[in-house]
């Protein structure tokens, strides 16, 4: 019976620590959408400071619906944050996932 009891804690263990390991590997998803040189641009210029998605379309020459795209694959990526302020939609890198100032 100790013996089935030792195999039924190490299958917990192992499972466990896969799923640790699944939870915080980096998603090869993500490394993707920064492969995008606008995306990582839009990232810095959002690690200096809030801005409006025309603040950030203002700032590239690329039309806007494709600013808006760029916008929306970093916000599916969960790398940036909307939050509406009035008639405006403040964008912020996600903090758990982009270190400011780096």
């Amino acid at each position: 019976m100790s013996a089935v009891k030792l195999s039924i804690l190490s299958v917990v263990e192992y499972l466990e620590e896969l799923a640790n390991y699944l939870w915080n590997r980096p998603s090869p998803a993500r490394s993707t959408r920064l492969s995008d040189p606008t995306r990582r641009a839009i990232l810095q210029m959002l690690n200096e400071r809030d801005m409006t998605a025309g603040e950030i379309a203002a700032r590239f020459a690329i039309s806007a619906p494709s600013v808006s795209h760029h916008l929306s694959v970093l916000k599916a990526a969960d790398l940036v944050t909307a939050e509406r302020r009035g008639q405006h939609i403040d964008l912020s890198p996600e903090c758990n996932r982009v270190a400011r100032g780096a």
